[in-house]
C-alpha cells in the first residue's frame, strides 16, 4: 500500500510539474491508499490527516477548471506572503505544544511539516507559484525528520529528497508558464456577423462563417465558433474573444439579451484590447461593449469605413463613442477601406 501510494505520488508530482489537471486524480488515489494503509496499522491520526488531503484533492480537481482564463499561474503579493509565513510560524508553535503532550519523538519538526503541507496544498489549488517554495522547504524538513527518527526511515528520507528536486523542477516550469501567460494579449472583437444567427445551425455554421473577418484573424473558422472562452491566435501569443454567438447557441434559445450581454461583458473584463468594427449596419450591442470597455479603461480601437459618412452612421453610435472618449483617453478611431486593412492593423497591434 505504501509503495503504491509513493508511486502514485511521484506520478502526481510529474503531472503537477507539467501543470496538468489530471495530477489531482493521482493525488486523490494516493490519499485513498494512504488512508487504507493507516487504517490497517491503526494510525488514526494519519487517517484524519489524509482524509483532509483527500477532500482537498477533490477541491483541487474542481478548482483547476478547463477555462484557461481562470486557470493562470500567478504569484501572491508581499502582504499575503507575510500572512502565510506568519500562519506557518504560529500554527507550528501551537501544534508543537499539543504534540508535546503525546509520545511524538520530534514534535517541532512534525508540527512544521504538517502546517506547511496544508498551506502548500492550498496554494497548489490556487495555482500560486509560491507553493513550490513552501513544498521545497517542507520536503527538506520532512527528509530531516525521517532521518532523525529513532528507527531511521531511509526509504521515506530518500523519497522526500526526490520530491524536493521535483519541487525545484515544478517551480522552474511554472515560472516559465507564468511568464508566457503574462505576455499574452487578450483581444475582444466587437462587430456584426455577416450571417444572421437564425440561419446558422450545427451543420452549416463552419461554411457560413468561413469568410467572416474574425475567422480570418483567428486563422481557423472552427475556433471562431467556439471562441467564447478565448482561443489562441496564429502566433499563440494572443487570445481573441468574438462575442456571444457561441453562448447563444449553447443556450438553445432565441437571443436572450441579458445573458448574452452579461457573457460578452465578462469577456471584455478578461481582455487587454477591444477592437470594434462599426458600419451603418452595426448592432447597438457594439456600443454597449465600447462604453463598458471605456469605463473599464481598456485600450479600444474603433474601425469605420470612410465611404460611410458620419451622418450615415446614426448619432446613437457617435454620441456614445464621444462619451466613451471622455471616460477613456486611450480610444482610437481609425478609418479603413477594407477588411484587409483591419486584419493588418490588428496584427500590428498584436505585435506591439
Amino acid at each position: 500500500m505504501e509503495i503504491i501510494a509513493s508511486i502514485l505520488g511521484i506520478i502526481q508530482g510529474i503531472l503537477v510539474m507539467l501543470n496538468k489537471r489530471s495530477n489531482w486524480i493521482f493525488y486523490i488515489l494516493q490519499m485513498i491508499f494512504l488512508i487504507i494503509f493507516s487504517c490497517i496499522n491503526h494510525l488514526y491520526g494519519d487517517v484524519l490527516n489524509n482524509s483532509i488531503y483527500l477532500i482537498l484533492g477533490f477541491i483541487g480537481f474542481l478548482a483547476w477548471s478547463k477555462k484557461k482564463e481562470t486557470n493562470n499561474i500567478s504569484s501572491v503579493n508581499n502582504i499575503e506572503r507575510m500572512a502565510y509565513i506568519s500562519l506557518i510560524i504560529i500554527g507550528t508553535l501551537v501544534l508543537n505544544q499539543i504534540l508535546k503532550t503525546t509520545n511524538d519523538p520530534l514534535p517541532l519538526l512534525d508540527s512544521f511539516t504538517t502546517i506547511s503541507s496544508l498551506v502548500a496544498t492550498y496554494y497548489m489549488i490556487k495555482k500560486k507559484i509560491d507553493t513550490w517554495v513552501i513544498w521545497f522547504i517542507n520536503d527538506i524538513f520532512y527528509a530531516i525528520e525521517y532521518f532523525m527518527l529513532p528507527n531511521q526511515a531511509l526509504y521515506l528520507f530518500l523519497l522526500n529528497i526526490v520530491w524536493a528536486f521535483m519541487a525545484i523542477g515544478s517551480y522552474i516550469n511554472w515560472n516559465r508558464i507564468m511568464k508566457e501567460n503574462n505576455n499574452i494579449i487578450k483581444m475582444f472583437y466587437s462587430g456584426t456577423y455577416k450571417v444572421r444567427h437564425e440561419k446558422i445551425n450545427e451543420e452549416n455554421v463552419l461554411e457560413m462563417l468561413k469568410d467572416d473577418i474574425r475567422s480570418k484573424i483567428v486563422g481557423n473558422v472552427k475556433d471562431t465558433v467556439y471562441a467564447s472562452n478565448g482561443v489562441p491566435l496564429k502566433n499563440n501569443k494572443n487570445v481573441m474573444y468574438v462575442g456571444g454567438f457561441y453562448y447563444e447557441k449553447q443556450n438553445k434559445n432565441k437571443s436572450i439579451c441579458e445573458n448574452v450581454v452579461s457573457e460578452e461583458l465578462k469577456q471584455i473584463d478578461r481582455c487587454d484590447l477591444v477592437v470594434a468594427n462599426l458600419t451603418k449596419y452595426s448592432a447597438i450591442a457594439s456600443i454597449t461593449e465600447i462604453i463598458y470597455a471605456a469605463f473599464k479603461q481598456k485600450r479600444i480601437v474603433i474601425f469605420c469605413d470612410p465611404k460611410v459618412t458620419s451622418y450615415e452612421i446614426e448619432g446613437e453610435y457617435w454620441f456614445p463613442i464621444l462619451t466613451s472618449k471622455q471616460l477613456n483617453k486611450n480610444i482610437e478611431v481609425k478609418f479603413v477601406n477594407n477588411e484587409e486593412e483591419i486584419i493588418n492593423y490588428v496584427n500590428k497591434l498584436r505585435e506591439e
